[in-house]
This record gives structure tokens, C-alpha cells and sequence, in this order.
């Protein structure tokens, strides 16, 4: 199949996912062998962006706008782009300032003079941190079910354990029962050496040495986790990108949409990447503000999917190829690939939390119904009473009885 390059193609749409800017760390702020002020100065929250996580963002914005400047125009139009984050902090404000480099106001769409940015819409799609561990905590039927099973409980057995063991007599961190207590560990220490920050420094061990073993574990953790999940996590991330696809295509003309962003994690480009054959996204945790475009473009009558990938926000982007159907890969090709792998955002809260959630709509119409129900049994119980207390009137009573019983 020849080379479909931009300048031969028309690209019609694209869809975007990125891994949030530099944050600080997850869970260990300090740990038990460090003075009890440690980080005190540090003035990021646990879990939240950097000043240089949110210039990051912002930059990502900025390479999005030169990559799609003429294909997206200058003007904002709600119904072109649609943004997605997850519950955490950090994904909501990196949609916003990916938003913010990619649409600066111009033209009559600036309303202050003093401030070129603009409130673009973003919506929450609680999925998406539904991913490796993150999901133990969050999915309480799928957490238990997964913590229970031996492959679960076979991760940590084939990390070093004598790596594990100078963790724990380093950081005085006793408690390392399982896979997802070394990856808080793990990511507390390998944050803090990415942020490079003297006020939450990384202890002075942690060598050039340790450093890359704990990216290597890092890494293996989060492929291991995801092997468990490809049938439901692995699956959901297929259909949801061809969903965009189709969704983009089935659009009346005068409504078609150019471009869907998703602010998520590491986690969810490298599901992708390994579910739908890019070896270079699948095989490596990105970087923060790695992102990941799939475009579609159209020749004559001819749809294609392209692929492009920075592991860092910085990066240059690079060409990807599709393991099963090359690069690029015939739209027709891919949906053959991959059309099988359905998992509805249905099936995936019956799997998370054993019931499905309710929009916000579903919720109201079934608030409605539930009060309109109980109306009725309380005017149910009332003519009820008042029958019965009719009746044990007349009982009492005989002049009450009507002079003629009905036939």
C-alpha cells in the first residue's frame, strides 16, 4: 500500500489522547525515615500539577494548534471539539490548558483585552481513570475480584525481591503486601526524582541506577496490571476509539466534528498503544504530556487512520505503524481488526461496581417516576380508609344505609 501523507490525504478528523503534566507525588509525601517538616516548603498538593506540569499542557495546546491550525480555523465552535477528563484534579485542569494553547481567543471571541483565554467546554468521563491500580480504589467489584486471583498475587513475586527489600530498609516502609503497594512506593520515589525540586528532593541513594529500576519496575508493574484488564479496561479503550470514528462519521455534514481530546494518563495511552499494535506507545509508559493522535484521513473514496506519537510533551511526534495492517492502516482494515472488541461504558460499570450507572437524565426520569408512584399509593391508602371508614359508619348506623340496595 503506498505512503498516505498529509499532503496527499484530506484529514476530516482526529482524536487526541494525552498523559497530564509533571505532579507531585501520589501518596508518599515523605516517608517514615525522613524528618517530620520534610516537604513542608513543597507547595504542590499530593497528586496535583506542577507549575511546569501546567506550562506543559499548555506547550501540548500549542503544538496541537500549529499541527491543525487550517484544518480547525481560528474560531472556537462548540460542536468541532469535544474534551474529556477523568475525576482527577490534574486531568481537569490539563483539559483546560490544553484548550487554552489550542484556542486562544481572536476576533470577536476575545471578551477581555487583558486576558487572550476563553472558557471552552469539558466533560467528565470517569472511565478513563479506570486503569491499572487506579482501579482498585475506584471499582469495588472488579478491585476485589482482581486482588483475590493468583495472577494478580504472582506480580510481586517476579519483581527482585531484593530489590523490594532495600526499598523497604531505605524508606522504613514496612508494609509492601502486594503489587499496588510497591507501585505507591515505587512512583513516590521516581516522582520526586522527575520534579527535581530541592524542597521534596529524592533521597540522595537513589543513584542514576536506582533510578532506572525503578523506571523498569514501574513499567513492568503497569504491563503486568494490564494484562488482567484487556479483556474489559483493554477492550473498553478499542471501542471507545472506534466509536469517535463512527461517531465523527455519521454526523450530517453541517454538524461534523473535527477533533475529540481525552486529558487522561500514561495508563491510557499505553492501552491503546498495546491494543490496537503500536509498538512504540504499547511497550513503554509515555512521559508526562506524552500524546498520542489518531487521524482519519480520506482519499477519493478511501478512508485511512494514521497514527502519530510524542512520548514526552516536548517530542518530536513520530509516525506509527500498525503491527497488523501497516501504516497507514485502511480505515475498512481497521474496523475489521478491531470491531469486535465491544465494551460498552454499560458493561464496564456492571463490571467496576456490579450496577450500571445512570446519567444525570436517567436519574431525573427515575427521581420522577419514584415520587409519582408513591402519589399514587398514598391516594391508593387514602380512598381505602375512607371506604372502610364508610362502611363501619353505616355498621354502627343503619339510618346511614341507602333506602334502595343496588341490584
Amino acid at each position: 500500500m503506498p505512503m498516505v501523507t498529509l499532503s496527499e490525504a484530506e484529514l476530516i478528523f482526529t482524536q487526541v489522547w494525552f498523559r497530564h503534566g509533571e505532579r507531585a507525588p501520589s501518596h508518599f509525601r515523605r516517608f517514615p525515615n525522613e524528618a517530620t517538616d520534610f516537604g513542608k516548603d513543597f507547595p504542590i498538593e499530593n497528586g496535583e500539577l506542577t507549575m511546569k506540569g501546567r506550562m506543559m499542557e499548555y506547550t501540548i495546546g500549542q503544538t496541537l494548534r500549529t499541527r491543525y491550525d487550517n484544518f480547525i480555523g481560528e474560531e472556537y465552535k462548540p460542536h468541532q471539539i469535544r474534551i474529556y477528563f477523568d475525576s482527577d484534579n490534574r486531568t481537569a485542569e490539563c483539559a483546560q490548558l490544553v484548550a487554552a494553547g489550542l484556542f486562544p481567543p481572536s476576533g470577536e471571541q476575545i471578551w477581555n483585552t487583558k486576558l487572550l483565554w476563553q472558557p471552552l467546554a469539558i466533560h467528565e468521563e470517569l472511565i478513563l481513570k479506570h486503569t491499572s491500580f487506579s482501579m482498585l480504589g475506584t471499582c469495588p467489584k472488579a478491585g476485589k475480584t482482581i486482588k483475590n486471583s493468583k495472577e494478580f498475587q504472582n506480580i510481586l513475586r517476579k519483581v527482585d525481591p531484593n530489590f523490594i527489600d532495600f526499598l523497604k530498609s531505605k524508606t522504613l516502609v514496612k508494609d509492601v503486601p502486594n503489587a499496588q503497594a510497591l507501585n505507591e512506593l515505587v512512583d513516590s520515589l521516581y516522582t520526586r526524582v522527575k520534579i527535581n525540586d530541592s524542597r521534596l528532593a529524592a533521597p540522595s541513594w537513589v543513584t542514576r541506577e536506582i533510578y532506572e529500576k525503578l523506571d523498569e519496575t514501574t513499567n513492568f508493574l503497569h504491563t503486568s496490571f494490564m494484562n488482567l484488564t484487556r479483556l474489559t479496561s483493554g477492550n473498553w479503550h478499542v471501542d471507545r476509539v472506534l466509536n469517535e470514528f463512527h461517531q465523527h462519521l455519521s454526523r450530517p455534514t453541517d454538524l461534523k466534528n473535527k477533533i475529540v481530546l481525552f486529558s487522561g494518563h500514561d495508563t491510557n495511552l499505553m492501552t491503546i498503544g498495546r491494543e490496537i499494535g503500536l509498538k512504540e506507545v504499547g511497550v513503554r509508559l509515555p512521559d508526562f504530556g506524552g500524546h498520542l493522535l489518531l487521524e482519519l484521513h480520506k482519499i477519493s473514496d478511501e478512508l485511512y487512520v494514521q497514527a502519530w506519537f510524542a512520548s514526552f510533551y516536548l517530542a518530536e511526534l513520530k509516525e506509527q505503524t500498525f503491527e497488523l495492517c501497516g501504516n497507514p492502516c485502511r480505515f475498512e482494515r481497521f474496523v475489521e481488526l478491531y470491531g469486535s472488541r465491544k465494551y460498552s461504558d454499560e458493561q464496564w460499570w456492571d463490571y467496576c461496581r456490579g450496577w450500571i450507572q445512570a446519567d444525570n437524565r436517567d436519574n431525573s426520569t427515575i427521581a420522577w417516576f419514584i415520587v409519582a408512584l408513591i402519589v399514587l399509593l398514598l391516594i391508593d391508602v387514602f380512598l381505602l380508609y375512607k371506604c372502610l371508614t364508610a362502611r363501619r359508619a353505616m355498621q354502627r348506623n343503619p339510618e346511614l344505609k341507602p333506602l334502595l340496595d343496588p341490584e
